[in-house]
């Protein structure tokens, strides 16, 4: 829990530091030594965190075959 809320804090400095996801105006920031990735965006001047995944977890537009 502390290095994500590291890597939120970190974000908050530097909003612009990840990359960008496939979903236009979302950036996706891999939380350091677990497989965690926060997914936020960039408003005005406050930076929204969209949700926290596990890396292993299936993305939606996988295939379930």
């Amino acid at each position: 829990m502390a290095r994500i809320e590291q890597t939120i804090q970190n974000l908050g400095d530097f909003p612009e530091m990840a990359q960008e996801a496939d979903e236009p105006g979302v950036r996706r920031m891999p939380v350091t030594r677990y497989p965690f990735i926060v997914f936020y965006a960039i408003d005005a001047d406050e930076v929204v965190i969209l949700h926290v995944r596990h890396g292993a977890r299936r993305w939606p537009w996988e295939d379930e075959s």
